[in-house]
């Protein structure tokens, strides 16, 4: 029967009781979800699950599988990837097609990306507020730390600082005497913060805190933020030495981990370790590499990106010239993966040394032909649905391309995008 669920590696022990109640669940609900803290379990539990019920839902089971996804905006054509299909809305016909099974996991840094999604295949609810009914109605003190986690996340993304502040408070008050694990996400969060803030001080206490918890635990993946998080903090004190030993035990981490998002706002946070010390033929080629490989695995880019890369071009362009730095950007461009973490530690490239040449010939072009090609329609004013069908790509894809131009050029709407775009000429 269709699936895609991975072989079990080794057999599943105890738990039954768990095992049998979920099947049930699933047979009276169109909707259930496992909440608890990291490392308990629930991923490994979900699959056993899933695989029991194959017979059940014989049209199809399918494993999505989040951790790497960082821009909810993709999370629909992920899911459409994974059933083998082009777009949305054949998901949901899909579904309602017969008896099938779709497994969400590690959605909790996607939670209102999923829970729209969620709602839009079932109708129903999975709101935070609805959560933190049923935290206080059971509770569920695991359940609580999570809604208390969700609400400081998105009080953080709103720049809402001192709500976000609260909340983190409040799940490190929950999870105290409960979980050194949830102790843990609360100070990460609280480090974030301070970080923001400019409490650089506090923010390294923080992240030492979290990170002695961890190491204990051994979470590697959350030590992850909290080394990138050290790193990034070095950089800004001009402690260069500490900053390339934390930023490349975390890439160490992440790369065996095969966390390569992970990786690649690494690879960004050595092109600015480079930038700072003065290599400037390694900031370029570092800052080509990463914008090459978050094009490859389909993210965007955050915003502003666009303007720290001219942060990194422009005393390259005074020391050695347009050309010059044209034919670093592109070496960084042809870097492959390996080389590419290997030279963000290292340094060490067999390239020949540029010679300064100051002709008035522009570097390439951050923007990849595809995205000139949506910036000179979006100047003509086309939606992004006009885009799809003008460029006969799905809409999902046209919306990916949009936001990775928004975040390569530091923009924050389609109207800077079209001006921009008339400014250069691009729109004839």
């Amino acid at each position: 029967m269709p699936t895609n669920l991975p072989t079990a590696p080794n057999a599943f022990v105890g738990r039954e009781s768990d095992v049998e109640e979920l099947l049930r669940l699933l047979t009276a609900a169109r909707l259930v979800t496992l909440c608890g803290t990291g490392g308990i379990g629930k991923t490994r539990l979900a699959l056993r699950v899933a695989r029991e019920a194959l017979e059940t839902f014989s049209d199809g089971v399918w494993l999505v599988e989040l951790a790497d996804l960082d821009a909810g905006d993709l999370l629909e054509e992920k899911v459409a990837f994974a059933l083998g299909v082009d777009r949305i809305e054949a998901v949901a016909q899909a579904l309602a097609g017969g008896r099938q099974l779709l497994v969400l996991d590690n959605c909790e840094h996607l939670v209102d990306a999923s829970a729209d999604l969620v709602l839009s295949l079932t109708g129903e609810d999975v709101s935070v507020d609805r959560a933190a009914e049923l935290a206080e109605q059971y509770g569920d003190r695991n359940l609580r730390a999570f809604v208390l986690y969700t609400r400081a996340m998105l009080a953080q993304l709103a720049g809402q600082l001192r709500e976000a502040q609260r909340h983190y408070e409040n799940m490190l008050a929950v999870m105290e005497d409960a979980s050194e694990w949830g102790v843990a996400q609360a100070v990460i969060g609280l480090a974030q913060l301070a970080h923001a803030r400019g409490d650089l001080a506090g923010a390294v206490a923080h992240y030492e805190h979290a990170q002695r918890l961890l190491h204990a635990l051994d979470y590697r993946g959350d030590r992850i933020r909290c080394l990138t998080g050290l790193g990034k903090i070095a950089i800004e004190l001009g402690d260069f030495d500490t900053a390339g030993a934390r930023l490349a035990e975390s890439l160490s981490l992440s790369t065996g981990l095969g966390r390569r998002s992970n990786a690649v706002d690494l690879v960004e946070a050595f092109t600015d370790l480079a930038h700072r010390q003065g290599d400037q033929q390694r900031a370029v080629r570092l800052a080509a590499a990463s914008t090459a490989l978050r094009d490859r695995m389909g993210g965007a880019l955050a915003g502003g990106a666009g303007a720290r890369i001219e942060d990194v071009l422009a005393p390259a362009r005074r020391e050695f010239g347009e050309v010059v730095v044209a034919r670093l950007w592109r070496e960084g461009l042809e870097l492959p993966w390996n080389r590419t973490i290997e030279y963000a530690v290292s340094g060490g490239l067999a390239v020949s040394a540029p010679t300064a040449v100051h002709v008035p010939v522009a570097p390439d072009s951050t923007l990849t032909d595809r995205e000139r090609e949506i910036v000179a329609l979006i100047a003509r004013g086309l939606s992004n649905r006009a885009l799809a069908e003008e460029l006969v790509i799905s809409p999902a894809t046209v919306a990916r391309h949009v936001s990775n131009i928004l975040g390569k050029l530091g923009f924050a709407s389609r109207t800077q995008v079209a001006a921009w775009a008339v400014e250069h000429g691009m729109n004839e």
